[in-house]
């Protein structure tokens, strides 16, 4: 059984359940190879007294940052041909803020632009975060200078939901949707409009994901 394809879902915000039914979505051609998962140790600045002047004590430990390199192959060596520069836009334009947004706060009538939240879903595993950087590497290229392949390199700093919100924790198998889009919507409109174990599971039944586990995970 294969792996899902890890999909970022983006929302103007967390908190708004009208934000939370209208996802933008990105796809992963690709899940990627690996991932680095970072923490970041806080330690008291005050001098300190007595002869163990190297050892400073932890005041705070930061949420996680997380990396991760997404492939996108325009060659379709694989059999799935994309067209590489639509791909690294539209991943741009899922992490970034809404172009509405970006050119109010360029021509100056907006002082604070403020980032999407985002869930990474990929199988099992789920992340709610923002972007903090990301850069595009095109190492492939047709004669006429086009690229056809690039990684995308991204960072993702944590975000807790507030409140937390009650999450789907896993489908099995992946057949039970036609697509990792389809997987992405219903986990989108499942969190958002229901509120209880009970509500999202009669959910599910409704959109007949017979084998979704009867199974949800409160972060």
């Amino acid at each position: 059984m294969s792996l899902m394809k890890m999909t970022i879902l983006s929302f103007k915000s967390f908190s708004n359940p009208a934000d939370l039914l209208k996802p933008r979505i990105f796809p992963a051609m690709f899940n990627p190879a690996s991932y680095k998962v970072e923490y970041n140790f806080t330690k008291d600045k005050k001098e300190t007294i007595g002869n163990d002047t190297q050892s400073q004590e932890v005041v705070a430990i930061s949420l996680r940052k997380m990396s991760f390199d997404f492939l996108v192959d325009g060659t379709g060596a694989n059999g799935d041909q994309r067209i590489v520069l639509v791909e690294t836009g539209k991943f741009g334009s899922v992490v970034k803020p809404e172009k509405k947004d970006l050119l109010s706060f360029n021509a100056g009538k907006d002082s604070h632009l403020k980032l999407p939240r985002l869930l990474l879903v990929w199988g099992t595993f789920m992340f709610s975060c923002e972007i903090e950087s990301y850069s595009v590497n095109y190492t492939l290229f047709n004669q006429a200078g086009i690229p056809l392949r690039a990684t995308i390199s991204a960072s993702f700093n944590e975000i807790i939901p507030n409140p937390k919100i009650d999450i789907l924790d896993s489908f099995e198998p992946p057949e039970a949707v036609e697509t990792i889009s389809n997987v992405a919507s219903f986990l989108s409109t499942a969190f958002t409009a229901t509120n209880s174990v009970v509500q999202a599971v009669n959910m599910a039944r409704t959109e007949d994901l017979n084998s979704l586990r009867e199974h949800i995970t409160i972060q």
